[in-house]
């Protein structure tokens, strides 16, 4: 196992989402097309086990908490964002227009109203498209690895997917 710790220093944030649910599969796809490919890492929360034993901000985190949402690892700030922040993250890091949604959505204004809809379609997002059957999860899995080895060079490889 690669020691997640020895990121390149291009990484600003990890994504850990469910690659169980088609929802949040098409969002991490629509996410690496317009997003900056060097500054964010996409791992399933499958393999969060892994990453937790090897950043304490991490340990915390239940099994019940994962499944709530989305969350990112801040790798340079050692920070844990979870849910709309998790969201702002993602998009202040993605090519305009969707910078500066993720800008609107950091907004406290905001927050009021975007924090108890995420929540529910966080709860409700196998009501939204089905979960993935064993067999597209397993074509995920070996799409999400090509995507990764791609990015990666000998310098910069940073994760390993394998079921």
């Amino acid at each position: 196992m690669p020691r997640f710790a020895q990121l390149s220093a291009g990484v600003e944030g990890v994504v850990f989402f469910d690659a169980r649910c088609l929802l949040c599969w098409r969002i991490q796809k629509l996410l690496t097309a317009w997003g900056n490919k060097q500054a964010l890492q996409f791992v399933p929360l499958q393999q969060f086990e892994a990453w937790q034993a090897e950043f304490e901000v991490l340990k915390p985190v239940t099994a019940d908490e994962l499944r709530q949402g989305i969350r990112v690892f801040v790798v340079q700030k050692n920070h844990l964002l979870i849910g709309v922040p998790a969201v702002a993250f993602c998009l202040r890091h993605c090519k305009f227009p969707f910078s500066i949604v993720g800008f609107l959505l950091a907004m406290p204004l905001f927050q009021p109203i975007l924090v108890p809809l995420y929540q529910w379609v966080a709860n409700n997002r196998y009501r939204f498209l089905p979960p993935l059957s064993e067999a597209e999860e397993a074509k995920f899995y070996e799409a999400l690895n090509a995507e990764n080895v791609m990015l990666c060079t000998e310098e910069r490889c940073h994760t390993t997917l394998s079921k």
